[in-house]
């Protein structure tokens, strides 16, 4: 078998894939350690927390279950536009501003921590989201002011700090939920965010109180990948 040889540079189809393979670049450069145990030059992406984590992490991640961490290869598997967008919006430094807001700096694991004491590390911080601080916050509340105020990082806090964020995912206020709200406002980052971390078939299905899925919402001259990515399946 012989693979069918790259499309022209300039193609339409070889001008995407150059952009992709840019972006692919600038969320590597963005997190260049691990941002469980800081081993250089990470290759997976948990894809709903905004990070890359190395291969030994990546095997835990994996055994928390999709619903935790959905782990991607970031070269092997074709991540849409869509999530190379929110990799590069909030990266590891960002993402770790929210999951290990409240860990002491001496309970980082590192790169030769053994293996019992990193697991029990990533099930606290990931599963049981042990070192995030809520300080009292309505969580809410919280993500619908970020998803308002286009605000990626409050968002992932508000999710992280929920103790169901499914559910919170899910809410309808006045009828709108969430996602409603980031179609309304264009925002493919923050739209990413909410569909990787909730059930993409309920919330892409989700009607308002006048019966529009989020993508009814967009306007004529939204970007093809937030159209894409609210496509209802």
């Amino acid at each position: 078998y012989t693979p069918p040889p790259p499309p022209p540079a300039a193609s339409p189809t070889g001008i995407r894939e150059a952009a992709r393979l840019r972006r692919v670049a600038a969320v590597e450069a963005l997190s260049t350690t691990c941002c469980d145990c800081g081993a250089k030059r990470p290759e997976w992406a948990v894809i709903n927390r905004g990070c890359l984590v190395c291969l030994r992490c990546s095997g835990v991640h994996r055994s928390l279950g999709t619903h935790v961490s959905k782990v991607r290869s970031l070269r092997l598997d074709r991540l849409s536009d869509a999530t190379l967008r929110f990799l590069e919006a909030v990266g590891n430094d960002r993402c770790n501003e929210v999951f290990e807001a409240a860990l002491a700096p001496d309970m980082k694991p590192r790169q030769n921590t053994d293996s019992k004491r990193l697991q029990a590390f990533i099930r606290a911080k990931w599963a049981q989201r042990a070192y995030v601080s809520s300080d009292g916050v309505d969580p809410d509340g919280a993500l619908r002011d970020a998803v308002s105020s286009s605000d990626v990082l409050s968002a992932l806090a508000a999710l992280a700090a929920a103790p169901d964020p499914s559910a919170l995912l899910a809410r309808r206020d006045g009828g709108e939920a969430p996602l409603h709200l980031a179609a309304q406002k264009g925002d493919l980052v923050v739209a990413a965010l909410l569909v990787l971390n909730g059930d993409s078939g309920e919330l892409l299905n989700a009607v308002d109180a006048e019966g529009r899925r989020p993508h009814d919402l967009l306007s004529g001259d939204a970007a093809e990948a937030l159209a894409e990515l609210l496509r209802p399946r």
